[in-house]
């Protein structure tokens, strides 16, 4: 299944939360894993295995149940990987809508006791297999949105990258709290690359893909794309 489909499989099961949960316009708490983080962080599916109600009563959902939550409004929308455990605190929107977060934590686990038999997502592998078969092993296997950009687009740092490289193919942008500077990578479609640059509108699950010149960089739009973390 690709991550559209996936994407779009999410969607379609929005369903509204049993009877027992519906607490529109009041404050309930869910804890799930991430099942798809939309592009800039700012919403994401969450696979729903636990409610705690308003009046503190919790339930555990099974089958688990997808919801929409909107983290636009926090002042640091968290940096999520699909698979990650989250619990977050919100108002429920309405039947079938979504839940505006006003608070949100990693969790350790998202089983609420012996009630509870729910697996969780697998991770994704971290590997590749290129087109030649060849296998390549990393330490993390991410989904991010990817940009492209070349040595004139670069604003006030003209050709150079925020380590004085020059700007050009194998070079990529990052957010560091998502991937420190100098570390390897392999993008989906591009190849081999380093992190040797940042941007101001590179946060968060966003890649910037350097190219040697801006007529090329134009050519990439923005797409989704998986990223290796190689070390």
């Amino acid at each position: 299944m690709t991550r559209r489909d996936l994407l779009l499989a999410s969607t379609a099961s929005l369903l509204p939360l049993p009877a027992f949960a519906l607490t529109q316009k009041k404050t309930v708490q869910l804890r799930g894993t991430v099942l798809y983080s939309y592009f800039e962080c700012s919403d994401l599916i969450l696979r729903v295995t636990q409610v705690t109600l308003a009046d503190g009563v919790t339930v555990a959902l099974d089958p688990p149940r997808a919801k929409r939550i909107v983290l636009a409004d926090l002042d640091e929308p968290p940096v999520l990987e699909e698979g990650e455990t989250l619990a977050v605190t919100g108002i429920d929107l309405g039947r079938g809508k979504a839940l505006k977060a006003t608070h949100w934590e990693k969790a350790g686990s998202v089983t609420p006791g012996e009630e509870a038999t729910v697996a969780e997502i697998a991770p994704l592998s971290a590997g590749i297999t290129l087109e030649d078969g060849t296998r390549v092993e990393g330490k993390r296997l991410l989904t991010l949105t990817a940009t492209g950009y070349g040595p004139g687009e670069n604003g006030q740092w003209g050709d150079k990258t925020k380590l004085e490289t020059t700007v050009g193919y194998g070079t990529v942008a990052v957010d560091p709290r998502v991937i420190p500077l100098r570390t390897r990578l392999w993008v989906e479609d591009y190849g081999f690359c380093i992190a040797l640059d940042v941007g101001g509108a590179i946060k968060g699950l966003r890649i910037d893909l350097g190219h040697d010149t801006d007529e090329a960089a134009a050519l990439v739009g923005r797409v989704r794309r998986k990223v290796l973390v190689l070390g």
